[in-house]
């Protein structure tokens, strides 16, 4: 996405600088700002009105990441089960977990906040694209 960002302001002519926000941050600029372009905005009903959609960058559902040697959440069943979970605010991925039936979703503001209160047990789940959580898999590896 970040690669994307430079690629459309070179097209542009823009010097600007790309700008990494809180995603409930970058989803207000988007929406309240002149100029401004989101590059991992979840497009869910709730915003298409708000903002003029150009393309999509990834194309994902939600999933939902345990610890492993703690209870699973392979199937939705399994996710409901769990006491609770985590996700960040404004994640369409959020919105569509609990349309899905995830009633128990603790808000946060980042996947590195989820991540940390995944790895020592104040959620029982993350509830994440799966981009996001191969990224944070990959760091996890390498750490």
């Amino acid at each position: 996405a970040y690669e994307l960002g430079q690629a459309v302001m070179q097209r542009l002519g823009d010097r600007g600088v790309i700008e990494v926000q809180p995603l409930a941050r970058a989803n207000r600029t988007v929406q309240s700002e002149a100029n401004v372009i989101a590059l991992w905005v979840g497009r869910i009903p709730e915003r298409e009105a708000t903002v003029h959609w150009i393309y999509p960058v990834v194309v994902d559902d939600f999933s939902v990441y345990t610890v492993k040697g703690h209870p699973v959440a392979a199937t939705l069943e399994q996710a409901k089960a769990l006491k609770m979970l985590g996700a960040n605010i404004g994640a369409a991925n959020a919105i569509a977990a609990q349309r899905k039936g995830l009633e128990r979703i603790e808000l946060i503001t980042s996947d590195d906040a989820n991540g940390r209160k995944l790895m020592t047990g104040r959620i029982d789940g993350w509830i994440a694209s799966r981009s996001a959580g191969v990224i944070d898999e990959m760091i996890a590896s390498v750490a």
